[in-house]
């Protein structure tokens, strides 16, 4: 029996609005669960106190880059295996699938060695010594241990996510969420004949979570979908062997390193942007960092819409249904503008409301009220970024996508929010961010205009 002409394919047929909502939705809860452990965390930890929290606000930024690393490598591998689904391809959809979690488990190998290795230097370089640099090592090496445990759930959810499934991972999220949340207190504060480990526990508590995470994701690809081959199939040469992972790894990286630098690229620029407010005070650094997390809510249905491209693009681009991916960027790119202007309407009306909720000083309601009149009128045209960046991704252009997130962090938005401080102060660092904004849509929609547009409607 001949196999079918496209395994696996989810995404080649029917209503382009519907699949793109069915993408969307549950991608946007996952990353919703992802926030939640976090914050869960942040929350037991306070309650252990000062020093606690203080040394988990050292460990965040080394586990941001390592994160951002890992969901760079994770959009590598959906953008490849994306693509070799769309192709009909089902063995390179299962070796791409194999050789990524191989690419993992080597990436998170060195990174635990060398942050064993490194930990009290390098969070010494950070600023922390004495209590706080014992309890950071106390948490980070057990991190580092189970870093695994978060890496490869990562890039297999990657996987799972090229088949059109975006159910399955907000599952395995949840799950991860809720454990996450049990586990917390119970082993940092302890429960009849279970001691508390203070700090330690809340890094036993996510190892135990990702190991969940680790464990469903590596029966979902394998028993539930197949989509695992033996680490070194018979009868196979090792020069054959180690020349298909080689180019298994160079295709997956084409995406995911470049994908990785864009990731880090936000986190720079925020650097950066938060030493520029501070010349405004602490009132000033206060009020953005309430803006900042009240627009990383309001932007996760538009990232879950650039996230659930990435799949829908290079399935129906490997399958030359050009017209689908130009039907679904138009999709896409009317999402994002409706939902940009109407939580800035929403904003504008309301940001002074939502300040006081985080704060009762009237200067830092007052910073709060002013962000949040003014940097969501670039929510549209962030989105509009998220799109075409998306788009590049799942054709295998990621270092345009990269191009256009520099352009957008560092290019654009430092100078122009350092112009407007210069001219207008706060309001005209503001602005100019709004400016850096639209101008790079305009730039990224023009960049994509002559590759994403239906054969049937290009100019001759």
């Amino acid at each position: 029996m001949s196999a079918p002409s496209h395994p696996r394919v989810t995404l080649l047929e029917g209503d382009i609005r519907k699949i793109l909502i069915a993408l969307t939705l549950p991608m946007a809860l996952g990353i919703v669960f992802v926030i939640a452990i976090d914050v869960t965390d942040t929350v037991w930890v306070g309650l252990l106190g000062t020093d606690e929290l203080a040394a988990l606000s050292f460990c965040f930024p080394v586990i941001a880059a390592i994160m951002s690393a890992s969901m760079g490598l994770g959009v590598g591998a959906t953008s490849a295996i994306a693509r070799a689904i769309g192709a009909g391809d089902e063995q390179r959809v299962r070796r791409l699938t194999t050789h990524a979690l191989i690419l993992a488990f080597v990436i998170v190998a060195a990174l635990s060695l060398l942050g064993l290795a490194t930990q009290r230097w390098l969070f010494t370089q950070l600023g922390a010594e004495g209590v706080l640099l014992d309890l950071v090592v106390e948490y980070m090496t057990i991190w580092f241990v189970g870093s695994a445990f978060v890496v490869i759930p990562m890039v297999g959810s990657g996987a799972i996510r090229a088949t059109g499934d975006m159910k399955t991972p907000m599952g395995i999220m949840f799950t991860a969420a809720l454990a996450n949340g049990l586990l917390d207190p119970l082993l940092m504060f302890g429960l009849g004949p279970i001691p508390g480990f203070g700090l330690r526990g809340a890094a036993f508590a996510s190892l135990g979570a990702r190991l969940l995470t680790l464990v469903a994701t590596l029966w979902v690809l394998g028993p539930r979908l197949g989509m695992l081959e033996r680490v070194w199939p018979r009868r196979m040469p090792a020069a054959d062997m180690l020349g298909s992972l080689v180019a298994s790894w160079r295709t997956i990286l084409s995406v995911g390193l470049p994908a990785t630098m864009t990731n880090m690229l936000g986190p720079l620029a925020a650097g950066v942007m938060t030493s520029l407010i501070a010349e405004h005070g602490t009132h000033a650094v206060a009020g953005w960092g309430v803006s900042t997390r009240i627009d990383s809510l309001l932007m996760i249905p538009i990232m879950a819409m650039g996230a659930s491209l990435t799949p829908f693009v290079g399935q129906n681009w490997a399958a030359e249904r050009r017209d689908r991916v130009a039907q679904g960027l138009v999709l896409a790119r009317r999402f994002a503008i409706g939902w940009g202007l109407g939580a800035w309407l929403v904003l504008a009306l309301l940001g002074r409301y939502v300040g006081g909720l985080f704060s009762s000083d009237p200067e830092v309601i007052a910073v709060v009220g002013l962000a949040l009149l003014i940097i969501p009128a670039s929510y549209a045209a962030t989105g509009m970024v998220m799109t075409v960046s998306a788009a590049f991704n799942a054709i295998d252009k990621a270092l345009r996508s990269t191009l256009i997130s520099a352009l957008r962090s560092l290019l654009l938005a430092i100078p122009l929010a350092w112009i407007g401080d210069s001219v207008a102060g706060l309001p005209g660092l503001f602005g100019g961010l709004v400016v850096a904004a639209w101008l790079t849509a305009l730039i990224a929609r023009q960049m994509g205009a002559s590759l994403f547009v239906a054969p049937a409607t290009r100019e001759t």
